[in-house]
């Protein structure tokens, strides 16, 4: 690795959470309290239209002892393009994403990081969703499905938070056309299984979303269909790589 900084990087792309951002930074307190080990949180909002920044500003006064960063987007570049620009902002030698939608919880980066940190190898660690409703599981299942015939790779819960990797890995497999948009998230699992980088898992608990609106692929048939279509089209892409 480029750099030897013993530590954990925490991306949280936003794009209008207003209504979480109190929730999540109360979460980010208390990991802050918790936890021994170094670490950063880089929150990159993706040109919000509403409150976000201006409340996460405020938050970050009150929270001066927290290891935290703003990154301001000028525009909509994308989820996987402002994920990407955090992780190019990171210091530590281990790196990871996660949402700040709540569904799923800032603590379960604790357990990765043990789980990473106790590996011998390297490896791409990632959540495995638990308690999810039946319909939002088929269509993760039927992506899985389609992955699997057009890559000949199988991906368990593609896009299950957090992810956490090495910065080895970054550098190798990563640091080059990553796409801009969900995708990111399915690029990511795929570098690993095309360069046998083993992917570990562990269950998270999966919550209902309690503010704003669901991104990419969330909430809405009509936005699930949209991502259908993204996804598939990004497949057909990758299997080009494989």
């Amino acid at each position: 690795m480029s750099k030897t900084n013993p530590g954990l990087s925490i991306v949280i792309p936003i794009f209008n959470e207003e209504g979480n951002i109190p929730e999540l930074f109360r979460r980010i307190k208390i990991f802050n309290q918790e936890v021994d080990f170094n670490h950063e949180f880089i929150i990159v909002d993706g040109n919000s239209s509403d409150s976000s920044v201006s409340i996460i500003e405020r938050l970050a006064k009150e929270n001066k002892e927290i290891n935290f960063s703003l990154i301001k987007m000028n525009k909509k570049y994308g989820y996987g393009f402002d994920i990407m620009t955090g992780i190019k902002a990171a210091q530590f030698d281990y790196l990871s994403w996660t949402h700040a939608d709540l569904q799923t919880d800032i603590n379960d980066l604790k357990i990765g990081y043990a789980l990473i940190q106790n590996s011998k190898i390297d490896i791409v660690l990632k959540g495995k969703r638990k308690n999810r409703p039946i319909l939002p599981e088929l269509f993760t299942f039927g992506m899985q499905v389609y992955v699997f015939l057009k890559l000949g790779i199988f991906l368990s819960d593609i896009n299950a938070q957090p992810k956490m990797f090495s910065r080895k890995f970054y550098e190798e497999y990563l640091i080059e056309e990553a796409p801009n948009d969900f995708s990111l998230d399915l690029y990511l699992l795929a570098m690993a299984k095309i360069n046998n980088i083993p992917i570990s898992e562990f269950s998270v608990f999966f919550k209902k979303r309690t503010a704003g609106t669901a991104k990419g692929g969330g909430g809405s048939w009509r936005n699930r269909l949209s991502l259908i279509k993204r996804t598939v089209q990004y497949i057909n892409n990758l299997s080009n790589l494989n």
